[in-house]
C-alpha cells in the first residue's frame, strides 16, 4: 500500500496536491433531532463524532467578549446525551506569549488555555490534534495544549511529544466495552510530523495506521480511526481516499472519520462499517458556502456491534456557532447529504440502512 503524504495550503486556499470481511447485519437508525431514542439494552453505548473545532481567531474574539461556554450553548445538551463525544481540535491552546512555528503560514489558530474546561463542559470527552494547525505555535504549545486538555479531563490522539506518544490511541471503557481511537493528519510542512526525536502530529502512513490498528487486536473491542485529510471545500473525497478508507477497515477498524475539507462529505457503508469522508464544520469562522452546515455522526454500539447509525443537522445560521438544524434547513441537509452519499454506495440498501432512502 502506498504511504500517502499531502501538501495543505491554508484555509480560505482550495487547493491540496497528493505527493505521494462478513457483511454484519445492522438495525441502521437516523437520527435527525437532538431527542435520540437509544436501544433498551444495558450494553448500548451512543457515540457522536462532530467535525473541526477551532476557538481561535474569530470565535476567539468572540469568547472574550462572552465567556468561553458561548460557541456551545446551543449544542452542549445534545453532546451530553451521547456517551463518547469526539472531535478534531483545529485550534491548539496556548498564551499570549506563544510565538508561530511558521510565521508565512497564512493561517495560524490559537486559543486560550482556558478553552479546554469549556470542552469538558459543552461535553466532549476526547479530541484528536493530528491536523495541520497542531503545531502552529511550536512544541511549546502543544505540549500546553496536551496538559490543559489532560487537566480539564479530555483525552488527546494523533500528535504528542514524538511519534509513539502521537500514534498512541485514547481509550475509553464504557459498560465493559474497550474503545480505542487513533488519529493521522496531513499538513503543509514535514516539519509538523512527530520523529522519533521530534514532537508533532502521526502522518497518514499506511504502514502505521496497520501496525497501530494490529496492536489494539485483543486490547480493544472498537478502533474508531480519524484521518485528517481531502481537498478544503470540496463534496467528495478523492478516488484514494476511498480506496485507503476501505483498506483501513480491512486491517481491522470499525469507524473510519474524516477532517478537513470544512463541508459536509458523504457517508459510506463498506463492509458494514461507516466511513464519514468529512463531517464538515462543528465550531469554526467560515460562512462559505457548505461550511456553515454539517452534521453530528452518531454511532450506537450494542456489546461489540454497530447497531445504529445516524446524523444530526447542523445550522450555524449566518453565525459562527452551531445548533441542531430544524425546518427547511434541517430538510436540506438531508437532501444534500443523500446527494453525496448515493455515489459512494453501490449496494442498494445502503442508503435505507443509513436512513437517507
Amino acid at each position: 500500500m502506498t504511504d500517502f503524504t499531502a501538501t495543505i495550503h491554508g484555509h480560505g486556499s482550495r487547493y491540496l496536491h497528493l505527493t505521494a470481511p462478513a457483511l454484519v447485519s445492522l438495525l441502521l437508525l437516523i437520527f435527525t433531532t437532538s431527542v435520540v431514542s437509544r436501544a433498551d439494552d444495558s450494553n448500548s453505548v451512543l457515540l457522536y463524532a462532530v467535525g473541526d473545532v477551532s476557538l481561535g481567531r474569530g470565535i476567539g474574539n468572540a469568547v472574550k467578549k462572552r465567556g468561553a461556554d458561548y460557541p456551545f450553548k446551543e449544542t452542549s445538551s445534545t453532546l451530553h446525551e451521547a456517551d463518547i463525544v469526539l472531535g478534531n481540535l483545529e485550534s491548539i491552546l496556548g498564551d499570549t506569549d506563544d510565538k508561530q512555528r511558521f510565521p508565512g503560514k497564512p493561517y495560524n489558530f490559537i486559543a486560550p488555555l482556558d478553552s479546554a474546561v469549556a470542552l469538558k463542559q459543552a461535553g466532549f470527552d476526547l479530541l484528536s490534534l493530528a491536523n495541520n494547525h497542531a503545531l502552529d505555535y511550536g512544541d511549546t504549545a502543544i505540549e500546553k495544549t496536551i496538559k490543559a486538555l489532560g487537566k480539564a479531563g479530555i483525552l488527546f490522539f494523533g500528535a504528542g511529544k514524538e511519534l509513539m506518544q502521537a500514534r498512541t490511541p485514547a481509550v475509553v471503557t464504557i459498560r465493559g466495552i474497550r474503545f480505542a481511537f487513533l488519529a493521522y493528519g496531513t499538513g503543509h510542512s514535514s516539519k509538523i510530523y512527530a520523529t522519533a526525536k521530534r514532537g508533532g502530529i502521526a502522518p497518514i502512513r499506511s504502514d502505521y495506521i496497520k501496525k497501530d490498528i494490529a496492536a489494539m487486536k485483543g486490547k480493544a473491542d472498537v478502533v474508531i480511526v480519524s484521518l485528517h485529510w481531502g481537498f478544503e471545500y470540496k463534496d467528495a473525497p478523492e478516488k484514494w481516499q476511498r480506496d485507503f478508507a476501505k483498506t483501513i477497515i480491512g486491517w481491522g477498524a470499525d469507524a473510519v472519520i474524516g477532517h478537513h475539507p470544512h463541508v459536509l462529505q458523504g457517508i459510506e457503508l463498506y463492509k458494514g462499517k461507516p466511513i464519514a469522508y468529512s463531517l464538515g464544520n462543528f465550531l469554526f469562522d467560515q460562512k462559505d458556502d457548505g461550511t456553515d452546515r454539517s452534521v453530528i455522526l452518531a454511532l450506537e454500539f450494542t456489546g461489540k456491534t454497530i447497531t445504529g447509525i445516524g446524523v444530526i443537522p447542523l445550522d450555524r445560521f449566518n453565525t459562527y456557532f452551531p445548533r441542531a438544524a430544524k425546518g427547511q434547513a434541517k430538510k436540506e441537509i438531508l437532501k444534500n447529504l443523500k446527494k453525496i452519499s448515493t455515489p459512494l454506495n453501490a449496494e442498494a440498501d445502503n442508503l435505507k440502512r443509513l436512513g437517507l432512502e
